[in-house]
């Protein structure tokens, strides 16, 4: 008899597991189901805000809005954005300091801290020394930076370097232009702004062409401007910073008398900031 009772209950107990486990399993089943409709909501509500915010930073038509909204944007629909700064002296960095951060690191510290979609941002410089701007067509350089898909590109303009070598106003606007053109061919969606070089020292000697380095400034700040082109005279913003500051150049450039030095790389970084900021594009 105590046997009997023994099978009745192990076969109750069996039924009873049997049950809760079927229940657990059942639950289980639909706290899952649950939990992958609270996601899908969530990943839906981050679409339909994300769409809003790129919908928010479209202009309207025919108008225009500052560059930084342009990286926005980009950052926004491609979940990446890049900025890429090509030139000659301007762009190799240079600091006596190791632990010190140079304009590209400070550049992207200050657009990343004010706007969360540029969490992303790279910033990328292609420094070719003493390239004029012959040598750059002739390099073939440009393919470099094209590999890299570029949302906005700045081109410090080399002429440096064509006013130490003699290269003349017309082969120097050419050569810009050449530049420009190969540019925008292979990357159409990419905002392209030229931008002057830095203040050196001797600015008034003459080169072999009878010409001064500020006679290459003023031509091709002038060509820009009638080509329609996206232009920072940078030249001019450091001036304004040095007449400002009571420095003399000397106290921005490095012994060479070309390169920035620490305090020059940090003028760098915010005469670039606030020109993305306030200066303006169209998105198409």
């Amino acid at each position: 008899m105590n046997k009997f009772l023994l099978v009745i209950f192990g076969v109750l107990c069996i039924i009873v597991l049997a049950f809760s486990y079927k229940n657990w399993v059942s639950k289980g089943i639909a706290a899952e189901h649950n939990g992958r409709k609270i996601i899908a909501k969530i990943e839906q509500k981050e679409i339909e805000h994300k769409a809003a915010e790129i919908k928010k930073l479209i202009p309207d038509k025919n108008k225009k809005s500052p560059i930084v909204d342009f990286l926005r944007y980009r950052a926004l629909s491609n979940n990446k954005v890049n900025l890429s700064i090509i030139g000659s002296n301007l762009v190799i960095e240079s600091s006596t300091n190791f632990t010190f951060k140079g304009w590209e690191s400070q550049l992207k510290s200050k657009l990343k801290s004010e706007y969360d979609e540029l969490d992303n941002l790279e910033v990328k410089h292609y420094g070719f020394k003493s390239y004029s701007t012959s040598d750059f067509i002739k390099s073939k350089k440009i393919d470099v930076v094209v590999k890299d898909n570029p949302d906005v590109i700045f081109i410090e303009n080399f002429i440096i370097n064509n006013y130490r070598q003699s290269i003349s106003i017309d082969q120097t606007n050419s050569d810009i232009k050449e530049i420009i053109s190969q540019l925008q061919n292979k990357l159409p969606k990419t905002k392209i702004i030229i931008m002057s070089p830095n203040p050196i020292l001797n600015d008034q000697n003459q080169n072999n062409l009878g010409l001064n380095y500020k006679d290459y400034i003023n031509n091709t700040s002038k060509f820009s401007m009638n080509n329609g082109l996206l232009y920072l005279d940078f030249y001019l913003e450091i001036e304004k910073y040095l007449e400002s500051k009571n420095l003399l150049i000397v106290d921005v450039i490095e012994n060479d008398f070309v390169r920035p030095n620490d305090t020059g790389n940090l003028l760098i970084s915010d005469i670039l900031y606030e020109y993305l900021k306030n200066s303006l594009v169209s998105f198409d």
